[in-house]
């Protein structure tokens, strides 16, 4: 297990980093398989999984580390990833959020996948095939840190966008920073607590995902 003997071969040869093999009477290297997402695969000649990848971090598929790192070059597969996952339920998406590179900047007008409190309970199983072609720029892409906007817990296939109420402030978390602040409002996917100050005639309390209208009979003028 976890190695493939080519016809004619004198020893087994090991399935590469990134991939394991958990059978007996593998011809060639095409019959290893990518380290499922969520997990990595750290050894050479893996029969399973090394592991589930680290909180703070995502790993999309193929995956040698528990805290994998893409060159900034690659930051546009985290796109390919949200759009492509089997993941779809209750899904919506959400303009503008911030984007991210291996400098910690952010890059704006990018859309990303908002996915749903449900979503997350799931296991995702397969990356989007597109990603892991030969031809694809993303074919080497493995996953990430967690980009601003957005948490990963621990055995993340990607990135969950932050929840609303709350805000995710930096790269690498691993649950939302924290509530948002009194008098503003954070949609899902916030990355800052003070974007959003509350509109005229209505109140935003802490953790408020969107602006509460004053009752009737009262008003705010600021």
């Amino acid at each position: 297990m976890g190695h493939f003997c080519p016809q004619g071969s004198g020893s087994p040869t090991p399935c590469p980093v990134g991939s394991f093999f958990p059978e007996l009477g593998a011809l060639s290297l095409s019959q290893c398989r990518p380290c499922p997402p969520g997990k990595y695969c750290l050894n050479p000649g893996a029969s399973q999984p090394t592991g589930l990848c680290f909180a703070g971090f995502f790993c999309s598929g193929g995956a040698d580390s528990p805290t994998p790192r893409a060159n900034s070059s690659l930051s546009s597969c985290l796109l390919k990833i949200l759009e492509g996952s089997t993941i779809r339920t209750n899904a919506t998406w959400m303009q503008n959020l911030p984007c991210f590179n291996n400098s910690g900047r952010d890059a704006s007008g990018i859309k990303a996948a908002a996915v749903s409190r449900e979503d997350l309970d799931q296991t995702v199983t397969d990356s989007p095939p597109s990603l892991k072609t030969p031809q694809y720029a993303c074919s080497t892409y493995r996953g990430d840190i967690c980009p601003r906007g957005f948490y990963c817990l621990m055995g993340s296939a990607y990135p969950h966008s932050c929840e609303a109420g709350s805000y995710c402030n930096q790269t690498g978390l691993e649950a939302p920073a924290g509530p948002c602040a009194a008098g503003y409002y954070c949609p899902r996917g916030s990355s800052e607590p003070h974007a959003n100050p509350c509109p005229t005639g209505h109140y935003c309390p802490l953790g408020t995902q969107l602006p509460l209208p004053c009752p009737l009979g009262t008003v705010k003028n600021n």
